[in-house]
C-alpha cells in the first residue's frame, strides 16, 4: 500500500458526514478537519445539528482518539509518516458557548503530547493545531498561562 501525501491545504468540511470521519480525511491526505461540536449532558458531541448528535459520537472518539493514535505512531511528530507537523482539527462550536471551552479544556489535557501549545505566550509546535470558532467569550482562556488551541475571532 502507498503512503498518503499529506494536502497542505486540504480541509476536509462536515466529514463526520463519514462513517470513517477522521480516517477518511486522513486516508486522502487532508491535513485540516472540522468537526462540528454541542455540548450536551457534559460532553462533545459531534454533528451539525444538535437533534442528530448520538451519545459515543463525541470529539474524543471520533477525533482526538485517533489524532493519538496516528501521532504516536510517528514518535508524536506528525500523525502523518514523515508528514508536516501542525494538522489542523477545527472546532466549531454549535451549541454550549461558552462552558463548552472549559469541558474542550478538561477534555484535550490527555493528549497534550500532542498539541501545539502555548505557553506564556510562546508556541511549541506539536502534531496537532487546534483552532475553535469565537463564542465571543474569550478573555478568560486568553489570559491563561498554558493553551492548547487558537481562537478564530471576529474581527
Amino acid at each position: 500500500m502507498s503512503q498518503t501525501k499529506p494536502l497542505i491545504n486540504g480541509h476536509a468540511h462536515n466529514d463526520y458526514w463519514h462513517l470513517r470521519p477522521l480516517h477518511d480525511a486522513f486516508d486522502n491526505g487532508f491535513m485540516s478537519v472540522e468537526a462540528d461540536v454541542h455540548l450536551l449532558k457534559g460532553d462533545l458531541l459531534v454533528n451539525h445539528e444538535a437533534a442528530f448528535t448520538r451519545k459515543g459520537r463525541n470529539l474524543t472518539r471520533l477525533y482526538l482518539d485517533p489524532l493519538y493514535r496516528l501521532a504516536g505512531a510517528n514518535d508524536f511528530r506528525s500523525v502523518y509518516v514523515n508528514g508536516p507537523a501542525e494538522f489542523i482539527l477545527y472546532i466549531d462550536i454549535k451549541q454550549g458557548c461558552p462552558d463548552i471551552l472549559d469541558t474542550l479544556i478538561s477534555q484535550l489535557q490527555p493528549y497534550q503530547m500532542i498539541l501545539t501549545k502555548w505557553h506564556d505566550g510562546v508556541k511549541s509546535e506539536g502534531a496537532v493545531s487546534i483552532i475553535v470558532g469565537a463564542c465571543g467569550k474569550e478573555e478568560k482562556w486568553l489570559s491563561d498561562s498554558v493553551r492548547w488551541f487558537y481562537f478564530d475571532a471576529h474581527l
